[in-house]
């Protein structure tokens, strides 16, 4: 691999780190929810890659279960 291909893994993982940093303290607004949607949605669209989709789907989703563990 080479070093421009290891910095789009690295982004990848930077960014969607900091999208959950920002949306980890998850609530039952529909501001939240539509925020983190429609940032998920931009980060995809910088590279519609199947690992980016993974990564960005499951980010959403550990902030959901988070969401969900509070709720209980």
């Amino acid at each position: 691999m080479n070093e421009e291909e290891l910095k789009k893994y690295f982004a990848t993982y930077t960014e969607c780190w900091k999208l959950f940093r920002k949306y980890s303290n998850p609530n039952n607004s529909c501001e939240f929810w539509d925020g983190l949607r429609d940032e998920a949605a931009s980060l995809y669209q910088k590279d519609k890659t199947e690992f980016r989709k993974n990564m960005i789907v499951e980010t959403f989703n550990e902030i959901e279960r988070v969401w969900k563990s509070r709720k209980e």
